[in-house]
């Protein structure tokens, strides 16, 4: 079925989208959302190029964060990393949304490292998204393409998506983080865990033995597995490798 929107049939693409949309929240993973807004949504809005994730706010620090087509040099110039190793989105257009909580539109470019030509001379370039109940993270849509639509009918066909967009986007990130967590926990055992938790409490192995009712060699011997299994090589690194995984 071809879904192609022209000037002719915007109307009816309007009840289109609503139909396409209903997809949007049968998806099984991040990359098939990636796909359904590669493929399914395009049909109907056009767009060539798409990003979408999630940020922080105020900061805009992704915290995740999926390109569809845009060119690596593309998104080097409106996404950086600070000292700390995070990324965030430094584009001041795009961080303008934070203060104006609305679809914002923009064929302004050549400010992004020559602009035009990195996009092929797609420069129009679309932002939306939708923030949570308490204000301090977002969902964040951003589309580029030749619009055959008016850009105010394509703003529209874009807001017409943009709830199940991000109710989409917001369950495969809560799926994808309980996967790693459940994959993380799975790493250490129950006695291991229990071990590395009390040496994150600043107990030594003396007290630890005592605690578990086990002998000191058998709480050096959790520890050396402890280390095998976390790839490091002292209780230091372990700790903040427990961390970095979640399992603290």
């Amino acid at each position: 079925m071809n879904l192609r929107v022209t000037k002719n049939n915007y109307a009816s693409n309007k009840i289109t989208i609503v139909d396409v949309m209903d997809k949007c929240l049968q998806l099984d993973s991040m990359v098939d959302l990636g796909e359904f807004i590669k493929n399914d949504l395009a049909s109907v809005v056009q767009n060539d190029m798409a990003m979408f994730g999630i940020v922080e706010l105020p900061s805009f620090k992704l915290i995740s964060f999926t390109n569809v087509g845009y060119p690596k040099s593309f998104i080097n110039n409106i996404i950086e990393q600070n000292p700390m190793g995070e990324y965030v989105i430094v584009w001041s257009f795009i961080r303008q949304w934070a203060q104006e909580k609305k679809t914002l539109y923009t064929n302004e470019l050549s400010n992004i490292s020559s602009g035009s030509n990195l996009l092929n001379n797609k420069t129009s370039f679309i932002y939306t998204g939708l923030q949570g109940i308490t204000g301090e993270r977002a969902s964040f849509f951003g589309f580029s393409g030749n619009f055959s639509n008016s850009i105010e009918q394509t703003i529209e066909l874009v807001n017409l998506a943009l709830p199940n967009l991000h109710r989409a986007l917001i369950d495969q990130h809560l799926k994808s983080t309980n996967k790693k967590e459940r994959l993380n926990k799975q790493i250490l055992t129950k006695r291991e865990m229990g071990i590395i938790r009390f040496i994150y409490q600043g107990f030594g192995y003396k007290e630890i033995a005592q605690k578990e009712e086990i002998s000191i060699n058998t709480v050096r011997s959790h520890m050396q597995n402890i280390l095998l299994k976390l790839r490091v090589s002292n209780k230091t690194q372990a700790l903040a490798k427990a961390v970095k995984l979640g399992l603290l």
